[in-house]
């Protein structure tokens, strides 16, 4: 078996425990205390790493200046806008319904690529990322008209967090 094939199918796994994990027993917690918690958790699990690694004690930032504080800032921001979206998005629909369409981030992501920062991208790049797509609308399709799924997201509420919560992942790389 391919290594990558192992790779993304350890990675999967991991994935959907963390999603079991935040429906089954965070249920009740706000999402912003939530994410403050997420990232408390992985700043005291990396700091060690971190700091044992870097020369000096603690890692250093790299000087910056106003524009790329601001950078800094609104990353951050529009980061947790689109984790706490995708959590409101777990707590009020079906993780199987909620989890593909909020990680179609690469839909929103191409066209800033290539309209904003003048991107080519190879056809097998276009080809995955049709084709991830087709298969999310594809697992959301119940019968009926070919619509129907599009239909159906345009309504939901759990969709409608998620697909915005892709659209912030998006606007954040």
């Amino acid at each position: 078996m391919e290594t990558g094939l192992v790779y993304a199918l350890v990675a999967a796994g991991i994935w959907g425990g963390y999603l079991f994990a935040l429906k089954r027993f965070f249920a009740g917690i706000h999402a912003a205390v939530l994410t403050l918690f997420v990232n408390a958790a992985a700043i005291a699990w990396y700091l060690p790493f971190a700091v044992a690694t870097s020369p000096g004690g603690l890692p250093a930032f790299p000087p910056m200046d106003a524009g790329a504080l601001s950078v800094l800032a609104g990353t951050i921001l529009i980061g947790g806008a689109a984790f706490i979206l995708s959590v409101y998005a777990l707590a009020v629909g079906d993780v199987s319904y909620v989890a593909p369409i909020a990680k179609i981030v690469p839909v929103f992501v191409v066209p800033i690529e290539v309209l904003g920062l003048h991107a080519t991208l190879e056809p097998t790049a276009l080809l995955g990322i049709g084709v991830a797509t087709t298969a999310v609308y594809l697992a959301n399709y119940e019968g009926g008209h070919a619509l129907a799924p599009l239909r159906r997201a345009v309504r939901s509420r759990p969709a409608q967090l998620a697909l915005v919560s892709a659209m912030l992942y998006a606007d954040q790389r």
